[in-house]
């Protein structure tokens, strides 16, 4: 259709009629997402980075997970809070709702495009944290017969599984997503008739699989976790007894918990206001009440905007929770010649890095091949010694 006459924003100022929600929704959208965007495309590409370095060190299940986790994350950052969240809202309400840029209206195409990359790209993030979630739990309950380092074959197809699953599920969004013209001219990206059988799909998927499903999903076996990490923490008394991989994997588990925590933490507000804007449209609020069904879109708009807390500052819970990780970041950022150069970084780079087991069995060669030259120089030297004081005799 032709977009040409659709009036996309009033470009006389902001409108007076802005409900208190609305405009939390916006200047979340116009303030907050431009400087969460600055930390989590720079961190997920860190942490890319981190766990490929890590894997090619020591491979496991986790890093690979953790890898999936941060592409997903990237590609959320990119496709939910930059093209949907911040240019389809929020750029307009930071230039006083002068400046119009609004994607999912220019055309058929970008309305498409809008409308089925966010929402495949949260499934993706969803269906590979219950997959995380799920290795997790069984690497916890049978931790010799699921060891980390091996079955990567299986961590590799599931993360693969998980791709294809989320980006061919959400066809029938860039099907079913048209630009509707309304009676005073606006345009809208949005279902053409809801109530068809893929639209209700699209709205299913999105409500249910990218959100309500995986959140409990995560929620039981967290709760699974925790129960088995009791057994886990009760054996750390017994130091004597906990191998270094058993720490490492002590480690993993509280690592994996951070994030699943702040996934739930983020995601079980918009999952109770789901809930209740499905149960607003399938009483036909919009007609019999209209103010209190668009509170409710307006909160469900604010906490989805809230959840990208969540895939920009996992970063930060790495580097609490494991030491490696932390390692590999200083070793990253400070293992440049040309830094370690400075005494001051030299010194930081020893006190928190912290040395793989190859680095260790080749500290201990060279040291003992010292040893055995500083023994050897003494014996030569002894018998010189003795040499000497034979001639003089």
């Amino acid at each position: 259709m032709d977009t040409g006459r659709c009036v996309l924003f009033p470009t006389l100022g902001c409108p007076d009629d802005l409900t208190p929600t609305e405009t939390a929704v916006l200047r979340f959208r116009a303030y907050v997402i431009p400087v969460l965007l600055c930390i989590g495309i720079p961190s997920n590409l860190f942490v890319l980075a981190i766990f490929i370095r890590l894997q090619m060190k020591a491979a496991c299940r986790f890093n690979i997970y953790a890898m999936g986790i941060a592409i997903a994350h990237l590609f959320q950052c990119v496709f939910q809070a930059l093209l949907d969240h911040f240019i389809g809202r929020g750029l307009w309400y930071a230039s006083g709702c002068q400046l119009t840029f609004k994607l999912d209206i220019l055309s058929e195409v970008s309305c498409k495009i809008v409308a089925y990359t966010p929402a495949a790209t949260q499934l993706l993030s969803a269906m590979l944290l219950v997959s995380f979630t799920i290795d997790r739990t069984v690497t916890v309950y049978r931790p010799i017969q699921s060891r980390g380092d091996i079955y990567l074959g299986y961590a590799y197809l599931g993360v693969l599984i998980c791709f294809l699953f989320s980006f061919l599920s959400f066809i029938p969004a860039a099907l079913y997503y048209v630009i509707v013209e309304k009676d005073d001219g606006t345009c809208r990206c949005q279902l053409l008739d809801p109530t068809a059988a893929g639209a209700r799909y699209v709205i299913l998927m999105s409500a249910f699989c990218s959100y309500t499903v995986p959140t409990f999903v995560i929620l039981i076996l967290n709760v699974l976790i925790c129960y088995k990490l009791k057994y886990i923490v009760q054996g750390k008394r017994l130091e004597a007894k906990t191998t270094a991989r058993q720490k490492i994997e002590r480690r993993r588990i509280l690592g994996h918990l951070g994030v699943c925590s702040l996934f739930l933490f983020l995601s079980m507000p918009l999952v109770i206001v789901m809930a209740i804007r499905q149960y607003s449209d399938a009483m036909q609020y919009a007609d019999g009440c209209p103010e209190y069904h668009q509170e409710i879109v307006q909160l469900t708009k604010f906490f989805n905007s809230f959840i990208a807390i969540q895939y920009t500052s996992e970063i930060w819970v790495y580097l609490i929770f494991l030491p490696n990780v932390r390692s590999e970041a200083v070793r990253l950022l400070c293992g440049c010649k040309c830094l370690m150069k400075f005494e001051v970084v030299r010194r930081f780079f020893e006190r928190y890095v912290r040395i793989t087991s190859s680095q260790r069995r080749q500290k201990l060669a060279n040291m003992s091949e010292k040893v055995g030259k500083k023994v050897k120089g003494e014996r030569e030297g002894e018998g010189d010694s003795a040499g000497t004081t034979a001639t003089d005799r």
